[in-house]
């Protein structure tokens, strides 16, 4: 019994084995995904890092590898959570080029496609968001490709939503769907676009004949659309029209027209638009015969925050800051049947055919002659469902000619596996750079053991310090001629401001020193890189040092690459600024003047098409070096509305007496400034929202300039002028006329509704964290603390009295008001003595939620870098614009009413001020106003008026 049972086992063994044996034999030879990969260091000099960093400093060092057939998703990372793919740290490194240090397979180094099965037909089903990719295989060296057709069939259903995409090249390209329409409208693709139809202060907008209202509204995927528009009108016989524009607002892409009689509603027409992947274009409103102000008008409103719509008098898109009762929705996507595939489908892009993008297909994923015999080219057809259906793809024609011979005929489509492309060094051991890849050092001063692995496999341990350092950014300019003085300029970012005293270049074996930031050299020979090697020591001895790639060409080769490349950079960056918000755009084009670095640019390309000889040449590099354009500008560090507290080195109380009014003693300034900066946090919630804008030049990011949104909304009524005092910085720009008041170093914007937001930008080095601005009403309308003389009589020993009576009912209320007010104002100091700190962990928060890390994840790794729980549960809130105090006693709102009345029945005098500058202040409540600020706000008056009003008072002195 025992022998059966044991024999029983073996064959159970034996056939489980033999089962695994033939499936890996299987997946072997069907899957080319089961390709062994390894990498390798040179044996010596294999890799090179810097051992001492400031805190956040970034990586600096190189390796030399070898790659044999590596995944180019092959992942390098660090034990500080840093992680790069393979192909983006190859790409990283400026000195290493795609066919002359490494090979990608297939060439393009995308997905790589392989064989499963071949057929004249293929059918299969597939459920909601199931994928299934086919494809074409050529084996020929192929001449041109005549004719591709092939038919898809499908039992799909009607549905609202497109039950079937068809991506031909796997990389939406070419997307063919269903175009076909029952007619019927689905509600639940209706949109309005940016209208609030909640909102109940509409305007009414009188419709033209040659002029339209516009706005941008996302179009659904969907065979075509119902259009209208909410129009009044009291006359009957008006023929509304509703025409649909693309972004670029060209030739209109359809329109439809209707009717309306004297009542007002909504209207519409239907168009056979078709869209075949979501996407945002102009709906726009006019009429075909004005009738002036009897005539019909839609409704709207404007909105200067959340716009889309313009008004449109054929000058182009305009600034989108108003809102339309206009609407689309989406039709119904009748059952699919039949789908005939063909080489001049409509909807391809430009003026191409499906052959002619086959072609360039191959081209650029395999090799430009189209020689597919050494190794096959796969085009891939990827179906992506979004119904339960059954597809078959039948009738496959494809026509090509051989590169020599006749017209070969293919009538197979196969079924496709994917797998990454593979990566191999060309030249054996590459070295290849670590200084761009951007992996942060840890940010608290201690010893680390650092490890750093290529697809969970070590490359190397080394042991890190970090210390307090400096930084060095940036060596201009990276490109230069050979035989030229190229004047190379290193960019150091200084800690505990000590200054630089040494810097030590390296060039080619060669070492000089200057006590300057700057070096003069002369690159001998051209047609490959140099490194540079810059070292920095400063006033307190501490030192660092970077490596830099300096590209030397000819002179000729040099103007001619750095002219092409500027004037990609300037074509780059005008596409991008025209991608942000109006007033970003604004902004940036105050600080970059595209239409004068175009005139510049113009002007050096018609002085080197003159150039001859070396003495032009050299006259006309360094003006090609000045010419900074960069190579593209992007959105920096930007955070949610950050709770803001102003402090009172930023407060200054003469710029608030002369604007807002009040007078105070020199000798009491201090006590003045305390007493504003505690007026705004009990008066008023304000909050930041950050926009960092970055230029980037030579791959460095630059801060090009610094967007603030301030959100101030009153906790309790205030019935007295105030304003919002800004400290006036470099290339300071508003949003829109604010009115702004000058005076000294600061503009002053009153606050004239109780939920206000200002926007404006900046050059100026600041952020949210040091921010110099502030609230303020009049200096009449601050308390500043009583300090009692030796021997004076206080006038409220009945509330000490009283305080003493109650101490122990009240002791715990007061000291946790206390606690309140020191956690609004000071938590944050006492958590990060140095506030660079705090930007850096918000910056750092910023791009791991950019990089889609859950904020669990976060915490952790910042835990690792020797955050404590107290910090890092402060800087995610802050991060994410919730509460980082204590829940608040409303002192300010059981006050306010009292203030209210006190306010309205206080009459000043001069006896009456001079004695309520002594008086104790018991909370955070100001005094009465005075009278000529203590109106009403519809009738508070301006800056200008309340200057007026003291110039009146001392002419009747």
């Amino acid at each position: 019994m025992n022998l059966i049972k044991k024999e029983s086992v073996f064959f159970s063994v034996s056939l489980v084995f033999l089962i695994l044996l033939i499936t890996s034999i299987f997946g072997v030879i069907t899957n080319s995904d089961l390709v062994s990969a390894e990498f390798s260091l040179r044996d010596n000099q294999s890799y090179h890092i810097d051992g001492v960093y400031g805190p956040g400093d970034y990586l600096r060092g190189w390796i030399s590898i070898s790659l044999e057939n590596e995944p180019v998703d092959s992942v390098l990372e660090d034990n500080q959570d840093n992680e790069i793919t393979l192909i983006e740290w190859l790409e990283s490194d400026p000195g290493i080029y795609k066919d002359t240090d490494y090979s990608c397979s297939p060439n393009d180094c995308g997905i790589g496609y392989s064989v499963i099965d071949s057929s004249t037909s293929q059918n299969f089903s597939l459920g909601g968001r199931d994928v299934k990719i086919l494809g074409f295989e050529f084996n020929d060296d192929i001449g041109n490709i005549e004719n591709i057709e092939f038919d898809v069939q499908s039992n799909a259903a009607p549905s609202c939503n497109n039950q079937l995409e068809i991506d031909f090249f796997s990389d939406s390209t070419v997307l063919i769907g269903n175009n076909k329409t029952t007619g019927n409208i689905c509600t639940s693709k209706k949109s309005n676009g940016c209208f609030d139809a909640a909102r109940d202060d509409y305007e009414e907008y009188y419709l033209e004949t040659e002029n339209m209202y516009c706005q941008k509204i996302r179009f659904s995927e969907s065979p075509g659309f119902e259009i209208g528009a909410y129009i009044i009108n009291e006359v009957a016989d008006a023929e509304i029209n509703m025409r649909v524009y693309g972004e670029d607002f060209g030739e209109s892409k359809d329109t439809c027209s209707f009717d309306i009689d004297a009542e007002e509603g909504y209207y519409s027409c239907k168009i056979d638009f078709a869209v075949a992947k979501s996407k945002e274009y102009y709906l726009c409103v006019d009429t075909s015969e004005g009738k002036g102000d009897a005539g019909p008008r839609v409704r709207g409103y404007q909105s200067d925050n959340g716009g889309c719509g313009f008004y449109y008098s054929g000058s182009g898109a305009q600034p989108e800051n108003y809102a339309f009762d206009v609407y689309i929705t989406g039709k119904e996507f009748d059952e699919i049947g039949k789908i005939s595939v063909k080489k001049d489908m409509e909807f391809l892009p430009g003026d191409t055919d499906l052959t002619e993008l086959m072609q360039d297909y191959i081209g650029e994923k395999y090799n430009w002659d189209l020689n597919c015999e050494d190794s096959a080219c796969i085009v891939p057809v990827k179906f992506t469902s979004y119904a339960d259906q059954n597809i078959t793809v039948e009738n496959i024609s494809i026509q090509y000619k051989k590169e020599a011979g006749p017209i070969t005929y293919m009538d197979e489509i196969s079924v496709l596996s994917t797998s990454p492309a593979r990566i191999n060094s060309i030249n054996n051991f590459t070295k290849i750079s670590l200084e761009n890849i951007n992996f942060s050092m840890p940010t608290s001063f201690k010893t680390y053991d650092y490890k750093m692995e290529l697809g969970n496999e070590e490359l190397f341990e080394e042991v890190i310090v970090i210390e307090k350092i400096p930084s060095i950014k940036s060596l201009t300019p990276t490109v230069t001629a050979s035989g030229f003085p190229t004047p190379l300029e290193v960019d150091v970012e200084l800690v505990d401001n000590a200054s630089i005293t040494e810097y030590k270049w390296e060039i080619n074996g060669v070492t000089e020193t200057t006590s300057a930031n700057k070096l003069t050299y002369t690159f001998s020979e051209y047609g490959g890189s140099y490194d540079v090697t810059v070292s920095v020591t400063d006033e307190n001895d501490k030192t660092a040092s970077k490596t830099f790639k300096v590209f030397v060409n000819s002179p000729r080769e040099m103007i001619s690459s750095e002219l092409e490349k500027k004037q990609q950079n300037l074509n780059n960056i005008i596409t991008e600024i025209e991608e942000f918000p109006l007033f970003h755009q604004n902004s940036i084009k105050q600080v970059i003047n595209t239409d004068a670095l175009n005139t510049g640019l113009t002007e050096l390309q018609r002085l080197a098409t003159q150039a001859d000889g070396e003495d032009d040449y050299n006259a006309l590099i360094p003006q090609i070096l000045d010419l900074k354009i960069p190579s593209s500008i992007q959105t920096g560090l930007s955070t949610g509305q950050v709770s803001f507290y102003s402090k009172t080195e930023n407060v200054d109380v003469g710029a608030v007496s002369n604007i807002a009014g009040g007078s105070y003693d020199v000798d009491e300034e201090s006590d003045y400034k305390s007493g504003v900066v505690d007026w705004g946090t009990s008066y008023a919630n304000t909050k930041v929202k950050y926009t960092q804008i970055n230029a980037i030049y030579n791959g460095n990011p630059e801060t090009l300039l610094n967007i603030f949104d301030v959100h101030i909304k009153e906790i309790v009524p205030v019935e007295y002028p105030y304003y919002l005092f800004i400290k006036k910085m470099r290339n300071l720009n508003f949003d829109k006329n604010y009115q702004e008041a000058n005076e000294s170093d600061y503009v002053a914007i009153q606050i004239d509704t109780p939920d206000k937001i200002i926007k404006f930008s900046t050059t100026e080095p600041v952020t949210f964290t040091n921010l110099p601005i502030f609230l303020s009403p009049s200096l009449d309308n601050i308390e500043v603390l009583q300090i009692i003389e030796e021997g004076e009589e206080p006038q409220i020993k009945w509330a000490l009295f009283i305080l003493i009576l109650f101490f122990l009912i009240i002791f715990g209320v007061v000291i946790y008001i206390v606690l309140q007010h020191w956690y609004k104002t000071k938590y944050e100091t006492y958590l990060f003595k140095n506030r660079n700190y705090l930007f850096n962990l918000i910056n750092y928060i910023n791009a791991q939620k950019k990089k889609g890390e859950k904020e669990k994840d976060i915490v952790k790794k910042l835990k690792k870098q020797g955050w404590n729980s107290e910090q890092i549960t402060y800087v995610m809130k802050k991060y994410l614009g919730k509460r980082t105090g204590m829940w608040e006693i409303p002192i300010d709102k059981l006050l306010g009413k009292f203030l209210k009345k006190k306010q309205q029945g206080a009459q000043a005098s001069g006896q009456q001020k001079q004695q309520a500058k002594k008086i104790a202040r018991t909370g955070f409540a100001p005094k009465s106003a005075r009278q000529g600020f203590g109106k009403p706000r519809p009738g508070a008056q301006g800056p200008q008026g309340n200057m007026q009003q003291k110039d009146q008072e001392k002419s009747k002195k």
